[in-house]
């Protein structure tokens, strides 16, 4: 299979092997050390969105330190326990999401890839049905030949998430200008939010030359949308 990956994609047998392999190796052995003897991560202390002292009172570091373990992204092994561990639930967040966003509309949200007529289809597909001769997506290439382009087909690149979030962030800076200052003077966000990070990130995308312009957009929204919840709940109590 490094063989046919590197005949598809055009790099060296060596480099194939070092992005499938030995990288990934090395990038689990570290953040397994880093997280039993060391502090968290760097993203972690870099960007997260919880004032210092709620951070220290509500231990979550500890939290993390403890289950981290339990739900390491590095646990699967085989491409079974893989598909496993991204099909069952429990593992990724989207359902739970979906049912707290629904039932605060007061809607009943269905996932169709949850379908259970799906998940059974999907765990009694070979594995060599996703990933042969050196390409991933293997069933979709196979199931598509003749109705989708060659170029599109056999296409290796993936797709961008949100690529244009910056752009439209930038777009509405006056909104966000305004709700940057509320969350600032609410009590009850600034007892939660860091406040130093949610002006740095207000800072970075006012900035066109910024070069984390992006990144800050997007961590920038969820600190709004987590300050809007809180102001809501503040003036609910009030």
């Amino acid at each position: 299979e490094l063989i046919g990956e590197s005949r598809a994609g055009g790099g060296s047998v060596p480099r194939v092997a070092w992005r499938r392999l030995m990288r990934p190796a090395l990038a689990a052995a570290q953040a397994q050390l880093r997280w039993r003897f060391g502090p968290p991560p760097g993203v972690w202390a870099r960007h997260t969105p919880i004032d210092a002292g709620f951070l220290k009172r509500s231990r979550i570091r500890e939290h993390m330190h403890r289950t981290e373990p339990l739900v390491g992204r590095f646990s699967a092994r085989t491409p079974r326990e893989q598909q496993r561990a991204t099909l069952m639930p429990g593992v990724i967040a989207a359902g739970a999401f979906l049912h707290e966003l629904g039932a605060a509309y007061g809607l009943d949200i269905r996932d169709p890839t949850a379908d259970l007529r799906l998940i059974e289809f999907c765990f009694r597909i070979p594995p060599n049905q996703h990933f042969h001769n050196g390409q991933g997506r293997w069933l979709m290439r196979r199931a598509m030949k003749g109705l989708l382009p060659e170029s599109v087909r056999c296409n290796t690149r993936r797709g961008v998430q949100s690529p244009d979030l910056e752009r439209l962030a930038r777009c509405e800076l006056a909104g966000f200008g305004r709700i940057v200052a509320q969350i600032e003077c609410s009590p009850t966000a600034s007892q939660y939010l860091s406040l130093p990070l949610l002006r740095r990130l207000w800072h970075d995308l006012q900035d066109p030359a910024s070069p984390d312009a992006e990144r800050s957009a997007y961590y920038l929204l969820g600190m709004l949308s987590v300050g809007l919840f809180l102001m809501r709940e503040e003036r609910a109590a009030a």
